[in-house]
């Protein structure tokens, strides 16, 4: 089971099969949640079921590595129309002759799940822009020191860096 800390996944678990008795917090009064107190993944036996895994909770879930350019292949549904498209890189939002949006239109797609594609390509975005400017900062931040020459050069006439 995945899910924030504090949400319930072990108490779930523990009212899903009776004796159980995974380990649970006390609701915090001041964020109506309950307090992460699960810190391994356990597998646990469910009756006819099989097995869960109850684990700790996320604090965060991100698209980390995650090309926005790509997602739609991530989508097994939109998978049919992506070679349909006008063009290579339509981002199945706003094209004209994208044929996942036509596919939407013609109750082919889930209009819930196209949703969802299109916040996950957000964050997606936001992320990949966010990280891309970090590295333009790690590299003018690289290009500001000075080389060894440069130190050398600058020792020998003594004059500070």
């Amino acid at each position: 089971m995945l899910g924030s800390s504090g949400v319930g996944k072990s108490s779930l678990l523990n009212a899903l099969e009776p004796g159980l008795k995974l380990r649970v917090g006390a609701i915090s009064e001041k964020w109506r949640t309950g307090k992460h107190t699960t810190t391994a993944a356990e597998l646990v036996p469910v009756a006819g079921v099989g097995y869960v895994v109850d684990t700790p909770g996320l604090r965060e879930v991100a698209t980390w590595g995650i090309d926005p350019d790509a997602l739609g292949a991530c989508f097994p549904d939109f998978r049919p129309y992506l070679d349909q498209c006008r063009f290579d890189n339509c981002s199945h939002s706003n094209e004209p002759a994208c044929a996942v949006r036509e596919a939407l239109e013609t109750g082919k797609l889930d209009r819930a799940h196209y949703g969802n594609y299109l916040k996950i390509r957000e964050e997606a975005a936001l992320l990949k822009a966010k990280m891309d400017k970090l590295e333009r900062l790690k590299l003018k931040a690289a290009n500001k020191r000075p080389s060894e020459t440069q130190k050398i050069v600058h020792r020998r006439r003594g004059r500070p860096l």
